[in-house]
């Protein structure tokens, strides 16, 4: 019979150990990064809330706005394009402002638990196999002596 080595199943474990803890590194960053960019999306949002209360506290600007689109339907019906032009131009102007960012649930985040709880398994299987190898690779050197 042939001895048999453990120093494969020591190398082994190393990689999958090193490879989940690469895995599981890379979506802990995953998570802080998606979590930063709904952070910005959710003060965008806050910011878009303000400017929608003050734009709407101008009653001025509310009625002149609907002033305009009126005469823009008049300009429409009638055919004038010069009119038209000069009034969607206003428009823009006194229109509510474009709404930006948004409010919600991280959804990339809570994805990325999935390959973080994977990378967190592997490297627990990894350490396992790693112990079990130097412990048996190791019971053999002391046998020998």
């Amino acid at each position: 019979m042939t001895k048999k080595t453990s120093g494969c199943i020591t190398i082994v474990g190393a990689v999958i150990g090193i490879g989940g803890l690469l895995l599981l590194a890379l979506s802990i960053i995953g998570m802080f990064t998606t979590e930063e960019a709904m952070d910005r999306n959710r003060e965008l949002y806050a910011q878009w809330g303000q400017e929608m209360e003050a734009y709407y506290a101008d009653s001025v600007k509310q009625v002149q706005y609907q002033e305009v689109c009126d005469r823009l339907d008049k300009a429409h019906e009638e055919g004038d394009s010069l009119l038209a032009a000069e009034l969607e131009s206003q428009l823009v102007e006194l229109s509510p402002p474009e709404k930006k960012g948004n409010i919600g649930f991280n959804i990339a985040g809570a994805f990325l638990m999935i390959p973080a709880i994977v990378g967190l398994l592997m490297a627990a299987i990894g350490v396992m196999l790693f112990i079990i190898g130097y412990m048996g690779g190791r019971k053999k050197k002391i046998d020998k002596v």
